[in-house]
Formats: C-alpha cells, structure tokens, sequence
C-alpha cells in the first residue's frame, strides 16, 4: 500500500517538473525577420488592454522576437519589438507573417512534422532531437519548415533557430 502512494508522489513530482521545463522552453526568444499582414498597434504590454505606443503600417518588415503570453488576454501570442529608444513593445502575433528562410534545430525527441498546422493533421514523418531544418514561414502557433524529411508544420515550442 505505501508502494503506491510513494509512485503516485514521484509520478506527480515529474509531471510538475516536465511542466517547469516545458515552460522555460516556451519562453525562449528568438530573433526574426517578419512583417506585418495588417495595419497593427504596438503596446507597452502584450495586452490588448496595454498601452497604445503607435502603429505599424500593413507589410512593413521589422525585426522581432518571438515572446510567449499565456496571461489574461484570451491566450494570445506576443511579439516583443524594441522601440526607438530600445524600450520593449509588443504586437499581437497573428498579425506578423515571417519572411525569408532561417536555420533552426527540432529541439525535442519525436516531434511531429504535419501536413497541416492543426495536430489532427496527418503526421507526415516522427522527427528525432537535434533534426536540422529550415524554417520557411510561421503562424501564430506553428512554423512550416522543410528538411530531409519533408516540408510540412511543426509546432513552435519544438524549434529553435539557430
């Protein structure tokens, strides 16, 4: 009987620390190229209740990072852009459109390249840690790389560029 309740506790506290380290992976930022799809509001905070700071024209190309929320604001993505001054700002990520090609590094073990950004989609190869890519494009939550593999979706967390 205590068998059980000492894997049930070491069960949970590996579940709770997957969680830690999934988190801090999410959160890493990387740099890129991108452009906006629609006139956008910059803010002071990636919130929709944040602080007006400007406007960004419709496909203006900017540099920004990728920055992850997960707060109040229904879930949405943020892009962290530094001001003039280098004070960061934020825009909403579904309005930024990467552009150009980057390299990058699948970062877990059996990642799922996809037909399509959804993960119903048909699974078109299970990729292994440390497979190369290039990343061709990227939407809110999923980036469309090619490698040797194949082209196909990859969700976000699962790559790194170099």
């Amino acid at each position: 009987m205590k068998m059980n309740t000492y894997m049930r506790i070491l069960t949970i506290v590996i579940v709770i620390m997957s969680l830690f380290t999934f988190t801090s992976i999410a959160m890493a930022e990387t740099t890129f190229n991108g452009h906006t799809t629609t006139t956008v509001n910059i803010r002071t905070t990636p919130s929709v209740n944040g602080v007006y700071f400007t406007t960004w024209a419709a496909y203006a190309y900017r540099d920004v990072q990728t920055f992850h929320n997960f707060g109040t604001t229904a879930n949405r993505e943020w892009l962290k852009v530094l001001s003039t001054d280098d004070s960061p700002m934020y825009v909403c990520a579904k309005y930024i459109k990467y552009t150009g090609t980057m390299n990058a590094t699948i970062t877990g073990s059996g990642v799922n390249l996809r037909v399509s950004p959804n993960t119903s989609s048909e699974i078109i190869k299970t990729m292994p840690l440390n497979t190369r890519v290039k990343i061709l494009e990227s939407i809110t939550n999923w980036v469309r790389i090619t490698c040797k593999y194949g082209t196909g979706w990859v969700y976000y967390t699962y790559v790194q560029a170099d």
